[in-house]
């Protein structure tokens, strides 16, 4: 042993490790030699376990931060009338297609089912929230479709019964006519 490996030894500094080797410190004046250093390549490799922890987690905070912004976007978009239109979408229809007014829903009638939609809507919100703007966009669509062709109706039967009224009119103004001249 030299002299620098005698004096290392006596302060408790470890030689000059190899490459790749572990480091191993020679005991301290006193202490049991049961103390050992890490190696380099040991903490490097931890490190680097650790970043990528860190970067699933921060992936995780941000997936979570995602859906939390979506569903305060949404949240505006949980008032029982929004989901009233939606949910008498079917009686709309078939007020339009029959005329018969007992299609027409009552207000509660209107309010129980667009709450009840409501809630099955965040039921879905919880499973897939991707299909509830569409959900809202086709049934607010529909539905706006389903009130213009209920008042086109109205205004074409009104008409025809304005024109059938007409000829009638026209039709006994004839007859009239044609009976003066007799």
């Amino acid at each position: 042993m030299s002299v620098g490996e005698k004096v290392r030894q006596a302060l408790g500094v470890s030689t000059v490790p190899k490459p790749g080797a572990a480091v191993v410190e020679s005991p301290a004046p006193g202490s049991t030699g049961a103390e050992t250093v890490t190696p380099l390549s040991t903490l490097a490799a931890q490190a680097r376990k650790a970043g990528k922890r860190a970067r699933g987690n921060v992936a995780s905070i941000d997936a979570d931060r995602a859906r939390v912004e979506a569903s305060q976007d949404l949240e505006d978009l949980w008032t029982r009338e929004q989901w009233e239109e939606i949910a008498s979408w079917y009686f709309d229809i078939r007020f339009v297609t029959t005329g018969w007014e007992g299609f027409r829903l009552t207000p509660v009638e209107n309010a129980k089912i667009g709450l009840t939609f409501a809630k099955t809507m965040k039921v879905l919100l919880k499973i897939n929230p991707e299909y509830i703007a569409m959900i809202l966009f086709f049934g607010n669509f529909s539905s706006l479709i389903t009130k213009k062709e209920a008042q086109y109706y109205r205004l074409r039967k009104i008409d025809e019964t304005r024109r059938a009224a007409a000829a009638l009119k026209e039709r006994a103004d004839k007859e009239r006519a044609g009976a003066n001249h007799q």
